[in-house]
């Protein structure tokens, strides 16, 4: 992959993302449980927002936004078929005290 020259770049006018991140009722940003019985698995686009320009904007707090219930994120950059394997890899007892 090439990088883009400077008469490329002019040709396209800069884009805003708007990003909403997840507060809790006190104020305090959302953070993932990783002790929750639900487990969202996902590549490096689960969690972009996670580990970049801001936080708490990722698939992650906003679902455990809608519903009403923390999550762990478990994911992957750059690996997404992976992340079966870094689940697979969590101590068995991990998984055993989500099932029950």
């Amino acid at each position: 992959m090439r990088a883009c020259t400077e008469g490329e770049r002019t040709r396209y006018a800069p884009e805003t993302l708007v990003g909403h991140q997840v507060v809790d009722a006190d104020g305090t940003l959302y953070e993932d449980d990783p002790d929750s019985p639900i487990v969202i698995l996902g590549d490096s686009f689960t969690g972009v927002y996670e580990l970049m320009d801001a936080s708490m904007l990722a698939c992650s707090a906003h679902i455990a936004r809608q519903i009403g219930y923390p999550v762990d994120l478990l994911m992957s950059y750059g690996g997404g078929p992976n992340v079966r394997e870094k689940l697979l890899r969590r101590a068995r007892t991990s998984l055993q005290a989500r099932n029950s």
